[in-house]
């Protein structure tokens, strides 16, 4: 076989390998644009997902075993399920699911994408993504009746509104928007350096120009969350490089240097916890905004309670709104769609299993990445950032994982993977310290082990009654929640004609193990509160403000149970904490009258003026 057969077998081979990229990406590409569209054809956007798979581990055979973080995403995939099996609407659950089995499979197929043109058709179709939803943003939002924060920028939206025809199409959320357009704007930048770097003119003003259409409508959507993370981004690459910098000058290597400010970082986040927790709390609340009137700290807090409700199971997939209405906010209008917080987002659906999974994910993910310093790349740099910028837009924000476009949230991961790529066998040398480090983790892990399982056994009794507790929670939700209606039927009028035997079983149950259990008896108490038994909401509830006081949904209910009981004294410092309260007595006045208690009427008018 001569040398042109050779080359010409090559450049087949090559070009067999692009297309089955190209064919792969599309699929997995087309698959989850179904899933996201919703155009009820599930099972054949799952078959073309399943396909891009298929082909991935044909072509890669035991090499997918060299893919990483497959473990961490398959806990996630198991705690994402369970979040369908408990969930009180499992098909709107299971359409989330289905999301995330897309996303999962995008990562899986951009992971074992192989060839240069495969990856580039990725970037830059997430750049042209990101552009075209900035361009449709900034020309077809109604800056009159949707006005940004900004008025300089609003009247930049208002010109364009009159230069551009206006389609009438609904625009999507800003902050949806923006964390589109973040997610984007590093690959636009690691283009242009790539492309300046490869003197391609024409490849650097495309990735130019598109950049500076993203930067401009992320400039738009006036999104602190997205901006926040944009510059904590830039602080923090900013930070580290000097520290390395430093860390050189003083003859000691760039990563000691890296190692001393995170050090420090963490020492000057104690100390202010310590000693300034409440001027650096206010500050962070001046920063972050409020969701709906609400605080978003005091909104975290919230939703950290009412996902304890839930700790074990999660509370179900894409069920945040009803369950935090009805059950942390005590009323009966929809209010938040989501908990602002990709973290405690997860922790409410899928439960610790879903959060472990999360954590698991990071630390594996930016292990990875740092054992692969060395071979970073363009590309790699790009998709690292990017990712850390969607994280910390998580933090005070919930953009994909809410939205439809959830699998947009895994092409980073993925990209990052193949970037890095190809995976270099280790030299002997390196095997042996390889082995060292997995010694010390296991001997690590098995005292951390033993530790959890001590603890765990120590308090196994508020174990299984938080346990049992959670349970009951999610038997109370999967029985009221699909009856509860806007405006009527209220979850108060649904309690008192629903039988809820089984959840009171489990509480009670849960409070036979733990008779300090905060769920369980705040649970009862709103039952018997709505129930008209007075006296014994006012036990139960008591009991769980004893075990948690700064609990929204305790110090509400609480105070009512504490009106309906003529103790007006006692019910005014807690009603005074809920701002609801007083249309809320309103309402409450007129409904005792309709059901015949003058008496119960006449305490809430009282309590009202009091609140005046």
């Amino acid at each position: 076989m001569n040398a042109v057969t050779v080359k010409h077998q090559g450049a087949a081979i090559t070009s067999l390998e692009t297309w089955l990229d190209l064919f792969a990406l599309a699929l997995v590409a087309v698959g989850n644009a179904m899933l996201a569209g919703r155009i009820n054809a599930v099972p054949l956007a799952l078959g073309l997902v399943l396909l891009a798979l298929a082909i991935q581990l044909i072509r890669v055979r035991s090499g997918i075993l060299a893919v990483p973080l497959h473990l961490p995403f398959l806990l996630f995939l198991v705690s994402a399920w369970i979040g369908v099996t408990v969930s009180y609407d499992p098909a709107l659950s299971l359409r989330k699911f289905e999301l995330i089995v897309g996303g999962i499979a995008l990562y899986c197929v951009l992971a074992t994408t192989q060839t240069e043109l495969g990856k580039r058709t990725v970037v830059w179709g997430l750049l042209a993504i990101g552009a075209g939803v900035g361009i449709f943003f900034v020309t077809q939002t109604d800056f009159a009746q949707e006005p940004v924060k900004v008025e300089a920028l609003n009247q930049i939206g208002l010109l364009l509104n009159r230069m551009t025809p206006q389609l009438g199409q609904h625009t999507p959320h800003a902050n949806l928007v923006a964390g589109i357009m973040l997610l984007a704007l590093p690959y636009a930048a690691a283009l242009a350096y790539d492309a300046l770097r490869r003197r391609h003119i024409i490849s650097l003003l495309v990735a130019g120009a598109l950049g500076l259409v993203v930067a401009f409508g992320l400039l738009m959507t006036t999104s602190r969350g997205a901006w926040l993370a944009l510059a904590l981004l830039v602080s923090i690459g900013a930070l580290f490089y000097l520290a390395s910098q430093l860390a050189g000058r003083a003859g000691y290597s760039p990563g000691i240097g890296i190692a001393a400010a995170i050090n420090l970082g963490l020492i000057v986040f104690l100390l202010g916890a310590v000693f300034a927790r409440n001027e650096i709390a206010a500050l962070l609340n001046t920063w972050f905004g409020n969701v709906g009137g609400v605080p978003r700290l005091q909104l975290y807090s919230q939703v950290a309670q009412l996902s304890s409700d839930y700790a074990f199971t999660g509370a179900g997939l894409d069920t945040f709104s009803p369950h935090y209405s009805t059950y942390e906010l005590l009323i009966s209008v929809p209010f938040l769609p989501h908990g602002h917080n990709l973290f405690l987002q997860i922790w409410f659906e899928q439960g610790i299993l879903g959060l472990i999974a999360l954590l698991w994910l990071l630390a594996a993910y930016y292990l990875w990445v740092l054992r692969r310093r060395g071979r970073m790349n363009w590309l790699g740099a790009a998709s690292a950032a990017a990712f850390t910028m969607l994280l910390l837009h998580g933090l005070v924000d919930q953009v994909f994982y809410f939205s439809r476009v959830i699998s947009l949230m895994f092409i980073p991961i993925g990209l990052t993977v193949c970037a890095l790529q190809p995976f270099v066998p280790l030299a002997s040398n390196e095997t042996h310290g390889l082995r060292r480090r997995w010694l010390a983790g296991a001997v690590v892990g098995g005292i951390l082990f033993i530790l959890i399982l001590g603890t765990l056994f120590a308090r196994r009794a508020q174990l299984m009654g938080a346990w049992a507790a959670n349970l009951g929670a999610l038997k109370q939700a999967q029985i009221e929640l699909p009856l509860i209606d806007f405006p009527v039927p209220t979850p108060s009028q649904v309690r008192r004609n629903s039988d809820l035997s089984l959840a009171e079983q489990m509480f009670v149950t849960a409070l036979q193990s733990d008779p300090n259990n905060r769920t369980a008896h705040t649970r009862l108490g709103l039952i018997e509160l709505d129930r008209a038994d007075f006296p014994s909401a006012l036990g139960h509830l008591q009991a769980a403000y004893s075990a948690d006081k700064s609990n929204r949904a305790v110090v509400k209910a609480l105070g009512f149970a504490y009106l309906w009981m003529g103790q007006s004294d006692q019910a005014l410092p807690l009603l005074k904490q809920i701002p609801e309260a007083r249309p809320e007595l309103e309402y409450a006045a007129f409904d005792w009258r309709q059901r015949d208690r003058d008496d119960l009427a006449a305490y809430a008018v009282d309590m009202l003026q009091q609140l005046k």
